[in-house]
């Protein structure tokens, strides 16, 4: 019986220390599947980590494109504003122009009438002074008021015929701006762009 109980024991103790050294390999087993977990987890976070990365120097690429696209097109918006407030200046200098010239033409002609009376008048004054030498002074008042009212228009007709030069040089030079302009690149991309 006591043989039995031994041989028994000895049988469990056996076992036990068979356990006991295949424990540690089991142990080392479950380390390297854990290593293994950590080193898939680690790769599959850098991947996201590209990802994420790649995306945003996609968003960020995008974004400066469309910046790009927003001050292109205001830089054509200005361009364009620009001419036409050029075309409005030049139109309207050319309208000011036009009075100024069609002023200064009825100048002129309202002075040429006046010099053709003042000259009708002189040549009536010498006949009343061959006719009537008692009116000497009289025609000599008559003829100096002449003379004065005839200055007077041929001055308003020179101050008339100088703002006209001045604003010939001012369209003048709105022409040869424009002219520039419409020259240079950004002048040549934009109506391309329009048309």
């Amino acid at each position: 019986m006591s043989g039995g109980s031994s041989s028994g024991a000895a049988h469990r103790k056996k076992k036990s220390t068979a356990k006991k050294r295949e424990e540690p390999g089991r142990k080392s087993s479950s380390d390297n599947n854990k290593s293994t977990s950590s080193e898939v987890s680690g790769r599959g976070e850098r991947e996201r980590t590209k990802w994420r990365k790649r995306k945003r120097e996609r968003e960020l690429k995008k974004a400066e494109e469309m910046l790009e696209q927003k001050k292109k097109l205001a830089e054509e918006e200005a361009a364009k504003r620009k001419l036409e407030n050029q075309k409005k200046e030049v139109k309207k200098n050319s309208d000011e122009t036009e009075k100024i010239l069609a002023s200064a033409e009825l100048a002129q002609k309202a002075t040429e009438t006046m010099i053709n009376d003042y000259r009708a008048s002189k040549n009536m004054i010498r006949y009343q002074l061959s006719s009537h030498s008692n009116e000497i002074i009289q025609t000599q008042h008559l003829e100096k008021s002449h003379l004065t009212a005839v200055s007077d228009r041929i001055r308003q007709s020179e101050v008339q015929l100088l703002r006209l030069e001045a604003e010939l040089t001012k369209t003048k030079q709105i022409r040869e701006d424009f002219i520039r302009d419409s020259a240079q690149n950004w002048f040549v991309q934009f109506w391309k762009w329009l048309y």
